[in-house]
């Protein structure tokens, strides 16, 4: 009991930490903060209908917790998938395929989600790495179907974005819009996914992937999706890459005004985060504008 008391005060205590929510605020018509104080502190074992209003709040499916109450090792888990990410956005792909066949047989990886995960890296390994576009995709077609009759979760959209991403990368444009929108649709959908940036991203890698095509009119009705969907929730650097991704729209249909100005709003919002190689970039396109903009008056 002990065990799973610890893992589930670990479990919530992290969730409601990563979403900015109070005790207060997790509390509020499910119970009292001194009980989610006692939860978290793993000196109270929540009844079902109170975990299920958690998970609920939390945006996450009750059996989430139930996989993950018992495993010993948790913190472990949660450690490995945390380093894992980080390589990804770091774009450290080596490290990332070490920390994966390190952990690939471990005990602790043995769980649906936690296999899952596993395919998940492989893919991406096997293509960043190793180039074998092929095999990165059977990885995650795998990872996807491995829980076909069970409930999906936020990994499964991640999954989905992934794949998208690098079938675009590999000119295969049509194939990628239609994955990314199934992401997108699983994300509407679901009663209890509320990462509001994993859905922007998506509107985003959409947009993005219509501009490839030339299909214009298409990629900026998305990206005003997401500018919308950031201004009402507040999402500053996602809004200041899609006002970017706007902005390339309107250069590449050479409404060079239009351009200029969104491009200026971006570099605000880039600025604000301190992000020198997206500042660097958009000082590019900017320069090339106004360059653009002079040969047309000559």
């Amino acid at each position: 009991m002990e065990l799973i008391s610890n893992n589930l005060a670990y479990l919530i205590r992290t969730l409601r930490q990563s979403k900015g929510i109070s005790q207060r605020e997790l509390a509020q018509d499910i119970c009292s903060q001194s009980e989610i104080s006692h939860i978290e502190n793993g000196k109270v074992i929540p009844c079902v209908y109170t975990l299920i209003s958690i998970s609920k709040k939390l945006g996450i499916n009750p059996n989430y917790f139930i996989d993950r109450i018992t495993i010993s090792k948790y913190e472990l888990v949660d450690i490995v998938k945390k380093q894992a990410r980080e390589y990804i956005h770091t774009k450290e792909y080596n490290k990332l395929n070490t920390l994966i066949k390190n952990y690939e047989l471990h005990s602790s990886f043995q769980l649906l989600e936690e296999k899952q995960f596993i395919l998940w890296h492989k893919g991406i390994t096997e293509y960043y790495i190793s180039h074998h576009p092929k095999i990165a995709y059977q990885c995650f077609e795998n990872a996807i179907t491995l829980k076909n009759s069970a409930y999906k979760t936020e990994q499964d959209i991640h999954i989905l974005n992934s794949y998208a991403i690098i079938k675009s990368e590999e000119c295969d444009y049509h194939q990628a819009i239609d994955i990314f929108k199934n992401a997108l649709e699983l994300y509407k959908q679901s009663d209890i996914i509320s990462n509001f940036k994993l859905y922007v991203r998506l509107l985003y890698n959409i947009s993005k992937t219509y501009t490839r095509l030339n299909e214009y009119i298409l990629a900026d009705e998305f990206c005003d999706i997401g500018i919308e969907s950031c201004k009402q929730e507040y999402s500053g650097f996602l809004y200041g890459e899609l006002f970017y991704q706007k902005a390339y729209i309107k250069k590449n249909t050479q409404d060079y005004n239009s351009a200029e100005k969104l491009f200026n709003k971006s570099l605000f919002i880039f600025k604000e985060y301190d992000r020198s190689d997206y500042i660097e970039i958009t000082l590019q396109q900017i320069k090339q504008i106004r360059q653009l903009q002079n040969k047309r008056v000559d």
